[in-house]
């Protein structure tokens, strides 16, 4: 490969202000191996050796300079920030460089592999949908001829999202 090195840039926002940087979101990236070794392959791989896990600082990049030419690497987003929801269910963005060896023989990635070979810095985008949260206040009031403010009783919160669920103080 002659010493060639790949650079990526990680550029995480939230995707209801996209002018607002997403930090924390760590992403780790694979080599899924050569194109020879997925030739025949019905699909990618998902997953592979890792070689780094990228983390968005508070400008919501993180960027790796040592990619090998002629490898096919898979990047996945392995933790989500707190408050954000998983945008893509642990899917995997495969990419690599090509060598010049690859263009001489005519090589080219298989589908689903990005070429990012003539970008000198390529930079993926990914955005997280903030996770929405309402409030909810209950009162007890207690009034009228022979109510007693010690008797227990119990509330019944019935909500229109059935994914959550459990009682006071732990419901997710």
């Amino acid at each position: 490969s002659g010493g060639l090195e790949g650079h990526v840039r990680i550029h995480k926002t939230d995707d209801q202000t996209p002018s607002s940087p997403v930090s924390g979101a760590s992403f780790t990236v694979y080599n899924i191996g050569t194109v020879a070794s997925v030739a025949g392959l019905s699909s990618l791989p998902v997953t592979g050796t890792p070689v780094a896990v990228l983390t968005t600082g508070e400008d919501g990049y993180s960027e790796f300079q040592s990619f090998e030419y002629g490898l096919i690497y898979g990047l996945r987003e392995t933790t989500v920030p707190g408050g954000y929801a998983d945008p893509t269910g642990g899917a995997m963005v495969y990419f690599g460089f090509r060598t010049w060896e690859m263009d001489r023989d005519g090589i080219s990635f298989p589908a689903g592999v990005q070429d990012l070979t003539d970008s000198p810095v390529y930079q993926f985008e990914f955005t997280n949908t903030l996770l929405h949260y309402g409030d909810l206040t209950v009162s007890k009031i207690v009034d009228g001829t022979g109510a007693d403010p010690a008797k227990a009783f119990s509330f019944t919160v019935t909500l229109d999202d059935t994914s959550v669920s459990g009682t006071y103080g732990d419901m997710n």
